[in-house]
């Protein structure tokens, strides 16, 4: 696994999010943050530069996803990934995915003005099984084969978190 590293760049009402290294949970959990504090101080508009990301796991598409699919309900706008290569393009069509983001090869070239690291929090066990249970749940949500294809992994989540949530309540005397 590469060394990974999330950070924005603010341009004039677009938020560019630059994703370096592999796209994995940890990077959800700060992106998943990020979105939504961006959110609730105004901002419409984002796109997802991948051109130094040369992976994304299951965890971390499916919160592009749920990103874009709020971004869709919220306010009629397709989320832009920027910098797809070939592998992560045939990952996401594989997924059937591709109408769910405006999808460009070419990086994202203009000039940046000030650009911040976006912190990845630790997790704890719960809040990251929780994380990989809700996108791999959006996931299932797109199409009728990737219910299928993520059942068992959701299956398995679910018991994940159960047994999480039981094991974090403090005992009662």
């Amino acid at each position: 696994m590469t060394e990974s590293a999330v950070s924005a760049a603010f341009l004039e009402g677009l938020i560019l999010i630059l994703i370096k290294g592999e796209g994995s949970v940890d990077e959800s959990a700060a992106l998943k943050d990020f979105y939504r504090s961006m959110i609730d101080k105004g901002a419409q508009c984002f796109c997802i530069d991948l051109s130094n990301c040369p992976y994304m796991y299951s965890t971390f598409i499916g919160m592009l996803v749920r990103m874009g699919l709020d971004m869709e309900q919220r306010f009629g706008t397709r989320l832009t990934l920027t910098g797809v290569s070939e592998k992560n393009l045939k990952l996401l069509e594989t997924l059937q995915l591709s109408q769910v983001f405006d999808i460009k090869k070419v990086p994202y070239t203009d000039a940046f003005k000030t650009i911040e690291d976006i912190p990845c929090k630790p997790c704890t066990n719960l809040q990251k099984a929780e994380l990989i249970l809700n996108a791999h749940d959006t996931l299932a949500e797109i199409s009728d084969i990737n219910k299928l294809r993520f059942e068992d992994v959701r299956n398995l989540l679910e018991k994940d978190v159960e047994r999480l949530r039981r094991e974090s309540k403090p005992e009662t005397e």
